[in-house]
């Protein structure tokens, strides 16, 4: 799923990296050998190129993940830390899940169906989520 363009730490392994969700997973190197003002001019010139191609594009349609992350930054900014929190949980896993071999999140917004949501919530049934927390679930993603 797309994410708002941050410079940030992974750990693989024992190793922690540089790195960057925005437009695709992108590494700047190893913490311990690369300063962050080399990482930062890196993921710098990383966003710039995004954009630009994003620009570039003739039409550019919201993909569902781009949609869920506008929703998200709203509710982030307007409600409270705990709400965030519980539907930014629950649009990571809807926006994660596999319809016909692709993730949620990569589809155009307007492709997605009713079906596609009961899909997944059946399969957090079968992951034995509770009743009640694929209601909450169903609510976050409608509102989204």
């Amino acid at each position: 799923m797309p994410r708002q363009p941050r410079l940030r730490k992974k750990k693989v392994g024992k190793t922690r990296y540089w790195y960057t969700e925005t437009g695709d997973e992108t590494y700047f190197g190893n913490v311990d050998s690369v300063p962050y003002s080399e990482s930062k001019s890196q993921f710098n010139q990383h966003v710039i190129s995004v954009t630009d191609a994003q620009k570039n594009a003739k039409t550019h349609e919201l993909t569902a993940g781009e949609l869920m992350d506008f929703f998200l930054d709203w509710i982030e900014r307007h409600r409270s830390q705990r709400t965030y929190s519980t539907r930014k949980t629950h649009c990571t896993r809807f926006g994660k899940f596999r319809v016909k071999g692709m993730k949620i999140g990569d589809l155009l917004a307007r492709k997605l169906q009713g079906s596609d949501l009961e899909a997944w919530l059946d399969h957090l049934e079968a992951e034995g989520h509770a009743a009640q927390t694929r209601m909450h679930a169903q609510t976050s993603i409608k509102l989204c």
